[in-house]
């Protein structure tokens, strides 16, 4: 049984008749998920749960995403509209739930009424008041929701909204989930924080000439050269941008990359094709292993280097292309 990871596949899905009613929902928060939350895991115990349960295998969304973001955001007083997040976090899920609200089920007999299956509560979310939202979701759009681990199944069956003894352990699972939730958040803040200390690479926009391994930058041998080159034509031969990037053009260094924008960047890097990088505090981190640049820069000859007219390279026209 395949997953649908798309919101294509999910309006695809609601589109098709008899329209499906036996939904599941699968999600991890990204590649370094425990083996004991795999899809697989996840899968495997939601489908023991349907044959448990006497009903059909459901069609299954699998979404990588993570819960630390609200899946609810509201627009406070003095707010901006451009504060406020327009998009969720978690798409495939709101879609889903958009999709089963929308269909009217209060004249339809239990068995006929859409179903949602998890794995466990905090796969649809680790904040105690989105939980409490969601199942006020599903009560006033009579959607059954179905728990496969077996120590939660209780808190979501028909009969627990009217239980408050199951309401207030559905409460305070929540709860913890969401505590847990803050102690990832503070583990990974304390972790990035260490980093900054070490001169790591805590990740953004990777600078030209270097490569992402064991997530630290390092040298990348193919680009490091081209590198030397860009500054070479600048500080030695006294080209300009345009005149950078039509040589490169013209002698093999990727015809369709290179334009001004995209030379201004390499030389906006210098500090780190010197060895310092610098963290998002403004801290400079001596960094040897990732010097590219040696003093003093090597030139090349300038009648190697002259370009054609300066009315013809200035003509040249720029691609909004990316580096690779």
């Amino acid at each position: 049984m395949s997953f649908i990871t798309t919101l294509t596949g999910i309006a695809d899905a609601f589109g098709e008749k008899p329209l499906p009613t036996i939904w599941a929902y699968v999600r991890v928060s990204d590649d370094t998920h425990e083996d004991n939350e795999s899809p697989d895991v996840q899968r495997t115990a939601i489908l023991g749960y349907c044959q448990r349960s006497g009903i059909p295998e459901p069609r299954i969304v699998y979404e990588k995403a993570s819960a630390a973001k609200p899946l609810f955001t509201v627009r406070l007083p003095g707010m901006k509209p451009e504060e406020v997040p327009a998009a969720s976090p978690r798409p495939l899920l709101s879609s889903l739930i958009a999709k089963l609200c929308e269909r009217d089920q209060s004249k339809l007999c239990e068995q006929d009424r859409s179903k949602l299956l998890i794995w466990k509560l905090d796969r649809l979310s680790r904040v105690a008041a989105e939980q409490d939202m969601l199942f006020s979701f599903f009560e006033r759009h009579a959607i059954t929701l179905g728990v496969a681990y077996a120590s939660e199944s209780f808190l979501a069956d028909s009969a627990a909204s009217a239980d408050p003894v199951r309401v207030l352990m559905r409460q305070v699972l929540g709860s913890f989930a969401q505590y847990e939730r803050h102690l990832i958040q503070m583990r990974m803040k304390l972790g990035t924080q260490n980093k900054y200390a070490r001169g790591g690479w805590i990740g953004g926009n990777k600078p030209y000439g270097y490569m992402v391994v064991n997530h630290d930058l390092t040298i990348d041998p193919q680009k490091a050269p081209i590198v030397r080159l860009i500054f070479s034509l600048v500080d030695g031969a006294k080209m300009t941008l345009n005149e950078v990037a039509r040589y490169l053009r013209e002698n093999g260094h990727g015809a369709k990359i290179w334009y001004k924008g995209k030379v201004h960047r390499v030389i906006k890097n210098r500090a780190i094709y010197r060895g310092i990088l610098t963290d998002p505090t403004g801290v400079a981190h001596d960094r040897p292993d990732l010097r590219i640049l040696e003093d003093p820069v090597a030139t090349i000859a300038p009648d190697d280097a002259a370009p054609a007219d300066q009315a013809e390279v200035d003509a040249l026209p720029e691609p909004e292309l990316e580096l690779p």
